[in-house]
């Protein structure tokens, strides 16, 4: 008996998708959809195929969905004889066993898995049963839909004629060649199979091995167009046929290019042997490639519960790379889209259409060692060759005389390296863009080559930029492809190689990219050369530094590349343990330069806003290194002359024992001869009245009579540290005096004592009964400001909104409950509601401290304790 693919139809399915019915299953190709069950369908779904003959079942080959993946499938076999469909489900089916598949996470959805089930002692039957378990839970499925591509069943028909010819292991029995190559090519490939099996009986042994060698290579073709095919046919749905028919035009003329270069005509011998198919070439090496095609076996997974078969488990997953194809179809959930090839796959912004393949599969491991060279006798003695061997610089030298006379080679292209096929695959893009030729360059282990290929890559874009040269490739890929070919020879160690790229990524973000590319591509380029760059700024050769890092801040000041904030986001990641000192004081410095050029900002995506800086700085401030903690410094003293209270709230107290520490000793005393410049500046205006004055106080006004502004206006911000001086309190106001120093009361509640400095700004923090402390950014505020503060001034004023029918500042999470509750009044004004416990209080300024001093002060008043003890 012979085994075979053994065709078949799905004669029954719990469910199906309208799109990706059951009947897909029932071909082969790499148009096929496969089948889908029903959204949000119950569990387990069952298929059942009726074979076309009587069968003993030998393998199963199961191509699943990349993402509508089920957990579990058993297998389950049925009756010899054909019965009714109506009552295939009260048939009795024998229980084989059960199949587990990947969850794909480690694949990121995008690979496909080809489990491969042998099955040596089945029974002959005319019916196989899968049973098909929950999916797998992923973001993608959102419908917990379960998916199968292709099944093939092989076997031997069980009324076969017993002297037919055996069968061989083939690569037409695998389902991947089934699905991923061209039918036309693939049925050539059959026929070459069988003219090889006829050629080894007959011992044609170098017919044989050209038939092999063409077979290999049609496969490889018949993937091109299988990709060609699909294509086609997505442009076809698009109603696109200007690109169908130049698919059409191209499969037709890479289908006969590839018939004559294999010589298919002369190797099937249509009218009887050809003497020229088994003459030997003149030499003698085997130049066909997949010489182990034949020695591949394809095992099975399965796992039994209680089976009274016998089943082998051999697992091994192979994951194969893909090769981009240019699709243009939108990436939609319930658009059709085939599967592609194995070895050769689409790679685009589609989840289903660059699926990669896992497949179950042993194969044989070989060895290959380097021989070794061999090396001429000498009779000289050891001194004698040592003292006249050439040395590097020698050869070095040798080899620069020689450029000028290899010059033309190199131009011809035989002096690069010649890309292997994983090269191929890996530079797609860029040789699709640029061309095979140029991109040989950038793989050549000659540093010339290199530099050639980069001058070659920047003239090409220059003259798409100025010349106005027609590419047939839009602006975002000339950009990937170049970034991919900098990557790589950004981290070369020749100097040379390494200063061109530097100086054409400069050209590439400063001209090339502005009002070309979109801001995602510029976004993901940044983010691919960055982590290169700034590894080299940590070097320790000082022109690679300088380099790595002139390079990065000249890309961030680009006005497009700027607004992404892609660089200060990156430089000021919090400072770990594992990091290099070299590599911290660069980002250190750079980040310094980004605050001198374009100052500390306010947008909190930015990474640049007081508080990101101050809590970098910070991370950076005990490292051992000495010229990192002077950068840190350096760094919190700008930050300082921008927000002194936030600074201050991060180091330790202003006292003694804090100043016994060198470092913070120095600090201390630059943020004071930072503050006396800015009193010194407000005194030489002319400014001498004493008063503390904010910056929102005529916001404010509101609150309080006109006679007693002097006196109430007052609403200033005070540092949450215990330390913090005066000073702190005119951070943000105007009109402030340097003899405010000399105060003796309570500028807020008119407490009368013979506060020291330290003692008044303990007063403020703590005790005055007209001041309290933000429950979110523990600011010290005025009571009767509180609204205006939790709107305008605090770290988390984006929680609150206004209640349009009461005024009241309400957090936004809980504004439906505030509308519905019975604090919630219509209110013209809310100048003379307190904010605490919602009280009216009159306008005047001594109403508010009756309110606010004394036992019976406000119920909700957060010195409550403190003021009935005084």
């Amino acid at each position: 008996m012979s085994a075979g693919k053994m065709e078949f139809v799905v004669v029954y399915k719990t469910s199906e998708d309208l799109i990706y019915q059951s009947s897909e299953l029932n071909n082969h190709g790499p148009t096929v959809k496969g089948w889908r069950s029903s959204k949000n369908c119950e569990y387990p779904q069952q298929l059942i195929l009726k074979l076309n003959e009587t069968t003993v079942i030998q393998q199963i080959q199961i191509l699943a969905h990349q993402y509508l993946i089920p957990n579990k499938i058993e297998i389950w076999i049925g009756p010899e004889e054909y019965v009714e469909t109506d009552n295939l489900l009260t048939q009795n089916y024998e229980y084989l066993g059960y199949i587990t598949l990947n969850d794909n996470d480690g694949g990121s959805v995008k690979s496909r898995e080809l489990k491969t089930i042998s099955l040596p002692l089945a029974s002959a039957t005319s019916y196989v049963k899968l049973v098909l378990y929950e999916n797998h839970k992923n973001s993608f499925n959102r419908s917990n839909q379960v998916s199968l591509i292709g099944i093939q069943v092989i076997g031997e028909k069980q009324h076969s004629d017993q002297g037919s010819i055996a069968h061989h292991s083939s690569i037409c029995d695998d389902l991947a060649f089934e699905m991923y190559v061209d039918k036309h090519i693939a049925q050539i490939i059959r026929m070459l199979e069988n003219r090889k099996i006829i050629a080894v009986q007959d011992e044609r042994f170098e017919y044989a091995r050209k038939l092999k060698g063409a077979m290999t290579e049609l496969k490889s073709a018949g993937e091109k167009l299988g990709k060609l095919e699909l294509s086609k046919t997505q442009a076809i749905q698009n109603e696109d046929y200007s690109k169908a028919k130049k698919k059409k035009t191209q499969m037709e003329e890479y289908r006969a290019q590839v018939m004559i270069e294999n010589r298919v005509d002369d190797l099937l011998e249509k009218n009887g042997p050809l003497e020229i198919n088994d003459e030997e070439p003149e030499d003698l090496v085997d130049k066909t490639p997949g010489s182990n095609d034949g020695s591949t076996k394809y095992v099975a997974s399965l796992s039994p519960i209680v089976s009274p078969k016998q089943v082998s488990i051999k697992p091994c997953q192979r994951e194969i790379l893909p090769e981009k194809i240019e699709t243009e179809v939108a990436d939609e959930p319930d658009v059709y889209h085939s599967p592609v090839s194995p070895l050769h796959y689409p790679e685009n912004n589609s989840r289903e259409r660059s699926p990669k393949l896992q497949h179950t599969v042993v194969t044989k491991a070989i060895s290959l060692k380097r021989p070794k060279p061999i090396r001429p006798k000498s009779n000289k003695s050891s001194y004698e060759a040592y003292d006249e061997q050439a040395i590097p610089a020698q050869r070095f030298c040798q080899t620069q005389n020689n450029i000028d006379s290899s010059s033309s080679t190199l131009a011809s292209g035989v002096g690069t390296s010649k890309l292997s096929e994983r090269d191929k695959k890996q530079a797609s893009i860029p040789i699709s863009v640029f061309g095979l030729t140029m991109v040989k360059h950038f793989f050549s282990k000659q540093y010339s080559d290199k530099v050639e290929g980069l001058k070659l890559m920047e003239s090409s874009m220059k003259s798409f930029m100025f010349d106005g040269v027609e590419v047939r490739h839009s602006p975002n890929k000339m950009t990937r492809a170049a970034v991919q070919l900098l990557h790589r020879t950004l981290r070369d160690k020749v100097f040379a190689v390494y200063n061109l790229s530097a100086e054409i990524i400069r050209f590439l973000f400063s001209e090339f990219i502005p009002g070309r590319v979109s801001t995602g591509e510029a976004s993901r380029s940044l983010e691919t050369l960055l982590p290169e760059l700034l590894a080299k700024a940590g070097d320790t050769t000082p022109r690679i530094h300088n380099i790595a890092t002139h390079t990065i801040l000249s890309v961030a000041e680009v006005p497009d590349i700027r607004k992404l904030n892609i660089i200060p986001t990156h430089l000021t990641r919090l400072l770990t343990g594992n990091i290099h000192p070299r590599l911290i004081l660069s980002r250190l410095e750079m980040v310094e330069q980004l605050i001198i050029s374009q100052g500390v900002s306010s947008d909190k995506n930015s990474g640049m806003t007081c508080r990101i800086l101050c809590e970098f700085g910070m991370s950076a401030i005990h490292h051992p290194t000495e010229a990192v903690r002077k950068a840190a410094e350096r760094i919190l003293v700008h930050v300082y002359k921008v927000n002194p209270r936030f600074v201050r709230k991060q180091l330790p107290p202003d006292d003694e024992i804090t100043r016994r520490n060198i470092m913070y000793r120095q600090l201390m005393q630059e943020f004071e001869r930072i503050d006396q410049e800015r009193l010194s500046e407000i005194d030489t205006a002319g400014q001498t009245q004493c008063k503390l004055v904010r910056s929102t106080s005529e916001n404010t006004s509101t609150y309080h009579n006109k006679e007693s502004t002097h006196n109430t206006t007052v609403h200033s911000k005070l540092s949450s540290s215990t330390s913090a001086s005066v000073t702190d309190v005119y951070e943000n106001g105007q009109n402030n005096s340097i003899n405010a120093l000399k105060l003796n009361r309570c500028t807020f509640c008119k407490e009368e004592s013979t506060f020291s400095e330290e003692e008044l700004n303990i007063h403020y923090w703590k005790y005055c009964p007209l001041l309290m402390r933000c429950e979110n950014c523990s600011e010290v505020i005025e009571i009767m400001t509180l609204r205006h503060h939790l709107l305008k001034d605090c770290d988390f004023k984006d929680k609150y909104t206004t209640c349009d029918r009461c005024l009241e500042v309400v957090e936004i999470e809980f504004l439906e409950h505030h509308i519905s509750g019975s604090t919630c009044k219509k209110r013209n004004s809310v100048s003379n509601i307190c904010p605490l416990c919602l009280e009216e209080i009159g306008s005047d300024h001594q109403d508010w401290n009756k309110h606010l001093v004394g036992p019976s002060a406000c119920e909700i008043h957060p010195r409550k304790n403190y003021l009935k003890r005084h």
